[in-house]
């Protein structure tokens, strides 16, 4: 059981999300989702937590604009550091962009890639990707590999590349630099 993760939401939760968006004023909302795995069980609820808050950010917009004016709500996601990798789950015949698996073997590795491919309206529902490139610490890990690959498999979104001074997995890491 991960207690980092989202699951089981609830309408009181995303009624408080969209009330503390409110209350606030914020521009939006940044899911980090730290489930582990990429079987199907995993990627229906991540698809499912995304929609939900999709759908309490257009509620708190609609809302808004019957009042003031106002701008849609943006949400953003925190990609995993190799989930936009090939992976064994990515065979070529579905996912035609990819020639090679990845180095990672991770329980995320694919993650988003798989979640983009099986769910295609979800990239829709999403502003921004920041990349957790802070989470691998090995030099085989290089950022911008996985900002690239990103690029690739959500064409017109804002990606960004987390960085993190100290490093939470490997203290010793030293980034790949192009």
């Amino acid at each position: 059981d991960n207690n980092d993760s989202w699951t089981d939401v609830t309408q009181a939760d995303l009624d408080k999300l969209a009330q503390l968006v409110t209350d606030l004023g914020l521009d939006g909302v940044h899911i980090d989702d730290e489930i582990v795995g990429t079987d199907q069980t995993n990627m229906d609820a991540y698809y499912t937590l995304i929609s939900q808050v999709r759908q309490a950010l257009d509620s708190v917009s609609t809302q808004q604009k019957q009042t003031q004016a106002t701008h849609a709500l943006t949400l953003s996601l925190a990609g995993w550091a190799t989930g936009a990798d090939c992976t064994a789950q990515t065979p070529n015949s579905d996912y035609p962009q990819c020639t090679n698996n990845s180095y990672w073997s991770g329980n995320n590795a694919g993650r988003e890639r798989i979640l983009f491919h099986d769910h295609s309206d979800v990239l829709a529902m999403i502003d921004a990707i920041a990349v957790m490139s802070y989470n691998y610490g090995n030099s085989q890990y290089d950022p911008v590999v996985a900002y690239n690959q990103f690029r690739q498999i959500a064409p017109g979104k804002s990606i960004a590349i987390g960085v993190q001074q100290a490093p939470e997995s490997a203290p010793n890491a030293d980034p790949i630099q192009n």
